[in-house]
């Protein structure tokens, strides 16, 4: 699905729904650039080892549980949920229209 303003929580719901994030995910799920997603990411690394758990390493990969990514938006799971669902109806809706 290609990132607009109008899609932004279908894009973070199918995140959500991934079960984790890389930095180009991170990139999707907060609109910023790739930097500030090294950085977000980076944060979130430490917070998780601080409180004495593990992140999910591939190969060269870190993924985060995208339920770190709702702090920094100020949402929750479920508010997503519902943006997302208002964003599938304003689609079909427009295209009915």
């Amino acid at each position: 699905m290609r990132k607009t303003k109008e899609n932004i929580n279908n894009i973070r719901e199918e995140i959500i729904f991934q079960g984790h994030a890389n930095t180009q995910e991170i990139q999707a799920f907060i609109p910023c650039g790739y930097k500030e997603a090294t950085k977000i990411k980076n944060e979130i690394i430490e917070k998780i080892k601080k409180n004495g758990k593990t992140v999910l390493v591939s190969g060269r990969r870190v993924y985060i549980k995208p339920v770190h990514l709702l702090d920094y938006i100020d949402m929750t799971e479920k508010q997503i949920h519902e943006y997302a669902k208002m964003e599938r109806e304003k689609v079909v809706n427009g295209r009915s229209g």
